[in-house]
């Protein structure tokens, strides 16, 4: 690694795209899975025609770790 390059990045990247590739379920408050949920759609298919909801997951797990 270059000198003055900051490991983080890579770091954050690494764990969000490990998150990425989990399927979201959606369960309610008895602990079954609710299949078909509004919710669950934009992160198991496509939340929109440009891109996929692995990317879609990335980006919002790379946000919550960098914001909080």
């Amino acid at each position: 690694m270059p000198v003055g390059v900051s490991p983080e990045p890579r770091c954050v990247a690494a764990i969000a795209g490990n998150g990425s590739s989990v399927p979201l379920a959606v369960r309610g408050p008895d602990g079954e899975v609710i299949t078909g949920h509004t919710v669950a759609h934009p992160f198991n298919k496509r939340p929109n025609w440009l891109m996929s909801a692995r990317v879609f997951k990335s980006l919002l797990l790379q946000q919550l770790e960098l914001a909080g």
